[in-house]
């Protein structure tokens, strides 16, 4: 029987193949890095995982990335054959951040030349492996060759040692001739990695210490490692204020609130999510943080789209921002990291997932809707009222727009007046959620008393209306009867403040010439 042979175009797939955005070779590197430090901290190398660092140095004027850890460094002997064998990974799959033995190779598909080092602690050398990435493509794209992968690794790698200093223990992984630009835009590798990687809440972050505290209540943590790029710190993009696409302050998160998805009477994961007024799609530019974020070890799995199908409509993950952490072993991501692999624990967490937010963030999503949108009318109305009033101060335009405003303001009031009975009905419907009635007191803030229909001013009821052309005392009937008629198409095509910017220059001329003339 012929012994089954692995080609070269294996290597392809585990590097260029295996993900859609090349910025996923930070997030594998940052991953091995972490189980390193949780190591080095069970060989007690270090104390606790607050003394382990995870260094990434982008260098766009150089075309080069570095990732470095101070965590256990690989055994000289280990080195070579943990490096160069490929999905033989010795860590436990629901346990460990990174299993399969496949993300040190992701690097390889954006690069020239990939190089790793490493030193032990105790050992007086550190050992350093080339891979020719370029090398590595032109024999790939040589379809007129069938290697194996083995013989290509063995072609394209090389493993030398140097002498190193015996308290020492890291491991590196240079990457140089980077080929895909977006990997060398610190700015946006900071964002993606501010979602993605396993790092702390920023301290002035309001909710870090209450959600801290709803897991340790719980008997939980979650993973945080300290992660520079280039030399400045990583902290996850949390914030409180919710921006527009202009970058102004929009919303704000002002509470969060806490769920346990639980299976067989055991914890396998932990949700949070932060509440604001408007609860509405939260736009994505200036927002890296918007929607529910599922985790595993800390590392976002998949993307902000990622839970989308389990809302009765996909849009309203965009509608908050919190994290879904998955604790159970059993919970296991798949290859990509997109999401978990299928089975008994999988289904029973997507179940609860399914019926939360069908039920909590359902309710919330089209409870807050209505509020929202009674409270608009009531306040739209406030508007009309008021400019309503303070044309009628400066007198109306014409006829027409007398009358025109006239029946807006009663339209405006006729809604307002029926948004304040809903708001009245559904402010005692939530009585007792907790959620839903802090939304409501946010939303509304004063007691939105709708005005009578007398407030219209008895001028207007009685015919005694202000005209603007009154003021000009100087001109004829007709000649005033023209100056409205020219208001009115001013009006008609102008903006409302670009149209009273014009009328009142035509009145301060007006006025000029006839204190002069």
């Amino acid at each position: 029987m012929s012994k089954a042979k692995i080609g070269k175009d294996v290597i392809e797939s585990l590097t260029l193949g295996m993900y859609e955005d090349s910025r996923f070779i930070f997030r594998e590197y940052i991953q091995n890095s972490a189980d390193q430090i949780d190591k080095a901290v069970e060989l007690d190398i270090i104390k606790n995982r607050n003394e382990g660092n995870i260094y990434i140095d982008i260098d766009p004027i150089n075309n080069k990335i570095v990732f470095e850890d101070d965590a256990t460094g690989i055994k000289s002997n280990e080195f070579s054959s943990i490096l160069k064998d490929i999905a033989q990974s010795t860590k436990d799959r629901g346990i460990h951040k990174g299993f399969r033995g496949i993300g040190r190779l992701g690097g390889l598909g954006y690069c020239d030349k990939l190089t790793f080092e490493s030193s032990y602690v105790g050992e007086v050398s550190k050992s350093i492996m080339v891979w020719d990435a370029k090398g590595l493509k032109e024999i790939i794209n040589d379809r007129t060759k069938k290697e194996e992968a083995t013989e290509v690794i063995e072609a394209i790698t090389n493993t030398t040692t140097e002498t190193e200093d015996k308290e020492k223990h890291y491991f590196k992984v240079i990457l140089e001739n980077v080929t895909a630009p977006e990997l060398l835009d610190i700015c946006e590798v900071r964002e993606y990695l501010s979602m993605v990687s396993p790092v702390p809440f920023e301290g002035h972050f309001v909710f870090k210490n209450p959600i801290i505290k709803e897991l340790e209540d719980n008997n939980l943590s979650i993973d945080e490692y300290k992660v520079y790029i280039n030399t400045e710190q990583l902290y996850k993009a949390y914030k409180t204020t919710i921006k527009d696409n202009n970058g102004n302050n929009k919303d704000e998160i002002f509470d969060v609130k806490f769920k346990l998805i639980e299976y067989k009477n055991n914890v396998i994961g932990f949700l949070w999510y932060g509440i604001s007024k408007a609860i509405e799609q939260i736009p994505a530019k200036h927002n890296p943080a918007r929607g529910f974020r599922l985790r595993k070890g800390n590392i976002q799995i998949g993307d902000e789209f990622t839970l989308s199908r389990f809302h009765r409509e996909d849009r309203f993950n965009q509608y908050f921002l919190g994290e879904i952490h998955a604790f159970s072993p059993d919970l296991i991501p798949n290859a990509r990291r997109d999401y978990f692999l299928d089975n008994k624990v999988c289904k029973a967490f997507e179940s609860e997932i399914k019926n939360f937010f069908a039920n909590d963030i359902g309710k919330i999503t089209r409870v807050a809707s209505d509020i929202n949108s009674a409270n608009r009318k009531i306040l739209t109305f406030e508007k009309v009222k008021n400019d309503f009033q303070e044309t009628q101060k400066k007198g109306f335009s014409s006829k027409e727009e007398k009358e025109k405003l006239i029946n807006a303001f009663n339209d405006s009031k006729a809604k307002a007046e029926e948004a304040k009975d809903k708001l009245e009905k559904q402010k005692k419907k939530i009585e007792g959620n907790d959620v839903l009635s802090k939304i409501y007191d946010k939303v509304v803030t004063t007691d939105k008393n709708v005005p009578k229909k007398d407030e219209i001013s008895h001028d207007v009821e009685n015919g005694k209306t202000k005209y603007r052309t009154d003021n000009l005392s100087k001109l004829n009937k007709n000649e005033r009867k023209l100056v409205s008629r020219i208001y009115q198409v001013i009006d008609d095509k102008l903006t409302p403040d670009l149209a009273e910017n014009l009328k009142y220059w035509i009145e301060e001329d007006f006025k000029w010439k006839e204190t002069f003339y």
